[in-house]
């Protein structure tokens, strides 16, 4: 639920034709009404076409059974597809069902492919996972350190709330469990980390770099532990809210905020 949550929350790609962004605004809004066989009317052949958000919720609504017999074979298909092109949701959705079982046999080494890519992009629910499958040894070889590496991040990208007191607790299970020198390596390897979108040409993408070149100076001048992390946690709700939202309004803030020309400079 958390994840739909999270997806209706900030939820429309930018789209670069104007009937593709016609065509998402009413496969969202009959989502979010609960007609779903209209939203997959609208959404299938936009999900078709390779826009990634269409597919996301194209992959929920399969794997849910929503508006449509349930076929989580069929979600994933739709995650993948998403995932590929780098949109971190459907990354850590795909992680989910191959380390489930949810449309594939379980394969918790695939699940970590998947994860890894998102957490490579910053976000603290694959981090946090990241770093829970070093711990166990599941679908990657065990290493507390890396695993202490990844929970370090995971709590210092995510702000003060449930999740990060979830990661702050298996931070506290893991380092009784590690010499000085291991929990000094995990430390180093937590502030050399650099998160970063793999879509850095749109508009989101542009934002999030300007707005971390401006805040990893300001992070580094507070003596912020890991500034990276510091950064992410305030330059990813700005370029989250612009990929995933209903429109370029939801881009203005940033946009104006970090100085970034409406197209790309030649």
């Amino acid at each position: 639920m958390n994840r739909v949550t999270k997806l209706l929350a900030a939820l429309l790609a930018i789209a670069t034709h104007t009937s593709c962004l016609a065509g998402l605004a009413d496969g969202m809004a009959f989502f979010k009404q609960g007609r779903h066989p209209d939203a997959l009317r609208e959404l299938v052949p936009l999900a078709e076409q390779g826009v990634p958000l269409a597919q996301m919720l194209v992959a929920i609504m399969y794997s849910d059974g929503r508006g449509i017999s349930k076929d989580p074979a069929e979600g994933l298909k739709w995650y993948l597809k998403a995932a590929e092109q780098g949109l971190a949701l459907a990354q850590i959705s795909a992680g989910d069902a191959y380390f489930l079982g949810m449309g594939a046999r379980r394969d918790p080494a695939e699940a970590m492919k998947w994860y890894s890519r998102a957490a490579a992009q910053g976000w603290t629910q694959a981090l946090f996972n990241v770093g829970s499958m070093y711990s166990s040894g599941q679908g990657v070889d065990h290493d507390l350190i890396a695993a202490y590496k990844w929970c370090l991040l995971s709590a210092h990208g995510t702000p003060a709330g449930r999740q990060r007191e979830r990661a702050l607790v298996r931070c506290d299970r893991i380092k009784p469990q590690l010499s000085s020198s291991d929990i000094s390596q995990a430390r180093k390897l937590a502030g050399e980390f650099f998160p970063k979108p793999e879509n850095t040409q749109d508009m989101a993408g542009r934002i999030y770099d300007a707005c971390m070149r401006k805040e990893e100076v300001a992070a580094k001048s507070a003596a912020a532990e890991y500034p990276m992390m510091h950064s992410y946690s305030i330059c990813s709700e700005f370029a989250e809210s612009c990929r995933y939202s209903a429109g370029a309004s939801e881009c203005d803030a940033g946009r104006k905020r970090y100085e970034v020309e409406e197209s790309p400079s030649k």
